[in-house]
């Protein structure tokens, strides 16, 4: 294959070889020659950059000038202006009728013509078959009926075009109301989510505090059961005395007895 069709990039078109240093000089000082009288000659021949001496390929240096107005193409002479050119201006029969103001009624006109396409057909089979070399003239009515026709079905353009351009508008207010629902749903989903996840939280904070709550009381009631226990001992330790006195004076009251 191809070093040019192989590359991942496309090889520029070869005749940027031409515009070298000397190539533009001698181009220059050609253009700076020209008058009135010699713009329109063949410019200078390019140059062999080793051995300078003259190819056979002209310098055309400067790009072709932009055409304005009548061109011909495949036959046909077409305008640099675009517009819908009338079938007067391409010197073709109109086989239509336009009111007062110059509309057409296009609906009840294309039926026509194509009641006449078929008409035409129809003839053009006959013509066929009792004469087949006198064809032409019936297959011109039906080219003619077709141009017509699509002259009418040209028409349609702006509305075609105006008609797709709201359908575009339609089905961007579509898919951004599609989007904005999305979004609202994403939005709900993501309220419902923190709204769990915070009662969520709620909840083992709760369940925490009531625990230390819990861990408290129950700390609290071992260190009351604690002070009472010592509260008791030292009320015994109180009495102790007093028993004692008690029970050496009923020794004594034995011994004397």
């Amino acid at each position: 294959m191809a070093e040019g069709f192989s590359s991942a990039m496309p090889l520029p078109p070869p005749f940027y070889k031409l515009y070298t240093d000397e190539h533009i000089e001698i181009f220059n000082n050609w253009k700076s020659t020209l008058t009135e009288e010699t713009k329109f000659e063949q410019p200078p021949f390019s140059i062999n950059a080793s051995t300078l001496e003259s190819q056979s390929e002209p310098l055309y240096l400067d790009p072709p000038k932009i055409i304005t107005g009548l061109y011909s193409m495949f036959g046909f002479e077409n305008d640099t202006d675009e517009h819908i050119r009338s079938l007067e201006e391409l010197k073709i029969e109109k086989l239509f009728v336009e009111n007062e103001d110059g509309q057409v009624d296009r609906s009840t006109e294309l039926k026509k013509l194509n009641l006449d396409v078929l008409k035409n057909f129809v003839e053009l089979l006959r013509t066929l078959r009792k004469n087949p070399y006198n064809y032409e003239e019936k297959v011109e009515k039906i080219r003619l009926t077709l141009i017509n026709m699509h002259y009418l079905l040209n028409g349609y353009r702006p509305h075609q075009a105006r008609d797709i351009l709201i359908l575009m508008m339609e089905q961007q207010i579509q898919r951004r109301k599609e989007m904005k629902e999305e979004l609202h749903k994403c939005c709900v989903e993501v309220r419902k989510m923190i709204n769990t996840a915070r009662k969520k939280i709620d909840d083992e904070l709760i369940k925490n505090e009531e625990i230390n709550l819990m861990e408290n009381l129950n700390q609290n009631s071992s260190n009351l059961i604690d002070e009472n226990e010592e509260t008791k001992k030292l009320d015994r330790l109180k009495l102790m005395p007093e028993k004692l006195l008690e029970l050496t004076t009923l020794l004594k009251k034995a011994n004397e007895i």
